[in-house]
């Protein structure tokens, strides 16, 4: 999938030529990633399926009603004038004719002491469940795509910020070399600046690498196409965090363990009903006809009727252990299911505190930074009064702005990381 995403987006980009600026923003990823989906597409089919085997199960409960009809030819070797023979409950007609029969049956179980109604508690369950599952499938795509969001907004950030800092360091390449060439400066200052435009210009090389191959990620779960020269990136809406605390109970996982749980209880009430014996009814209303020459003539001799009706039980004594091997087998489902919940609770629990902790953090690196750009900026300011009153060159000034933008970059990246957690908290919590 990752290859033709890839694949796609240059043949777009190979046929544009050069494209006019488009925004990108995160609710528009959010979407798409999410329309898009394939395995939200799956679940959604699961859950389709899982409702269907409500109605398999509720059939159970109906009756079932057949009609047969067969036209045979029997031979006899031994005459007409032999009688009928009966063999256990088999009975063996004589005489050389054509004959068929038309059978009407029906068959209803009237009690299996437990095995339908579990069955059909089971394939409930299953289907509750399969909703929470495409919840949590839901949650977990939506943080993949705030993480790959967040990657390619912070790798943008930084390749304006490095775009600036080139265009600083040029100009103060420009002025160093003036001021080598007027003797005020020596050749190592003018080589020590171009060394930092080249590393500038790869550090800006190696940006719009990664926020190629981030917005590459992005087209995966998009299906959309983004050029890396054309697109800009929206900044992160700043969300109030309303996640509170982490409740196990209320999470999709927990939720859907529980119900996958409950279905393999009654799964094994089911197995230890077919043990007891079933009742049921059944009734047989037959149409019987023969004729000795010609088997189109059958259909109208079909003047012999009957009707039959009783009851039935059946009961496996002995099975060979298998309903013992089916309970055993579904009592290690019901253990697995309960230790796979417990793994993906803990999981969460500790994403969630995780994410708590770098919410916290990120908001004191941003205290910390923006105190940096704030005395940067001051100071910077100082420069170029002392630039427009002509004290000084403007070489300081210059490299003054170059921090700052390096500061800056800093900042915006603490404060991308602390709204990509803030907005994570609230998918959390959005799923309770």
């Amino acid at each position: 999938m990752r290859t033709r995403a890839i694949f796609a987006c240059l043949l777009f980009l190979a046929g544009s030529g050069s494209a006019s600026a488009s925004t990108l923003t995160y609710d528009h990823v959010l979407k798409g990633g999410v329309a898009q989906s394939y395995d939200l597409k799956l679940a959604k089919t699961d859950a389709k399926l899982a409702n269907n085997d409500i109605k398999q199960a509720r059939v159970a409960y109906m009756p079932i009603v057949r009609l047969t009809s067969n036209t045979e030819y029997q031979y006899g070797f031994t005459g007409n004038n032999a009688q009928v023979q009966a063999v256990s409950n088999v009975i063996l007609p004589t005489g050389t004719r054509f004959q068929g029969a038309a059978t009407f049956n029906t068959t209803y179980t009237l009690c299996d002491f437990g095995v339908r109604g579990n069955s059909l508690r089971a394939a409930k369950s299953h289907a509750s469940a399969m909703s929470y599952q495409m919840n949590a499938q839901s949650r977990d795509l939506k943080i993949k795509l705030t993480d790959l969001y967040c990657d390619a907004l912070s790798n943008w950030k930084a390749l304006k910020a490095k775009q600036r800092v080139l265009a600083l360091y040029q100009q103060l390449f420009d002025a160093k070399k003036r001021l080598h060439e007027a003797g005020n400066v020596s050749k190592v200052d003018v080589m020590e600046q171009s060394i930092k435009v080249a590393q500038t210009l790869d550090d800006i090389n190696v940006c719009k690498q990664k926020l190629s191959n981030d917005l590459q990620n992005l087209a995966e779960y998009t299906h959309e196409c983004y050029d890396p020269e054309s697109t800009e990136i929206a900044d992160f809406v700043d969300e109030p965090i309303v996640f509170s605390r982490f409740e196990p109970e209320a999470t999709p996982e927990f939720k859907y363990y529980d119900l996958e749980l409950e279905r393999k209880r009654a799964e094994l009430k089911s197995i230890k009903a077919q043990r007891l014996p079933q009742i049921g009814m059944y009734s047989n209303y037959v149409w019987y006809g023969s004729d000795k020459y010609n088997p189109w003539n059958v259909p109208g001799n079909f003047g012999q009727r009957t009707l039959s009706m009783g009851f039935s039980l059946n009961w496996n004594v002995f099975d060979g252990f298998k309903n013992a091997a089916e309970r055993e087998r579904v009592s290690l489902e019901i253990e697995r299911l309960k230790t796979e919940r417990d793994q993906k609770v803990w999981a969460l629990r500790k994403q969630a505190d995780k994410t708590f902790v770098d919410a916290d953090l990120y908001k004191v690196q941003m205290s910390t930074k923006a105190e940096i750009v704030s005395k940067r900026d001051t100071k910077s300011s100082a420069y170029k009064r002392l630039v427009d009153r002509q004290v000084t060159d403007k070489t300081g000034w210059l490299s003054e702005q170059a921090q700052l933008a390096e500061h800056q970059l800093d900042l915006d990246k603490a404060d991308i990381l602390k709204r990509a957690a803030q907005l994570k908290l609230n998918i959390l919590a959005t799923m309770y």
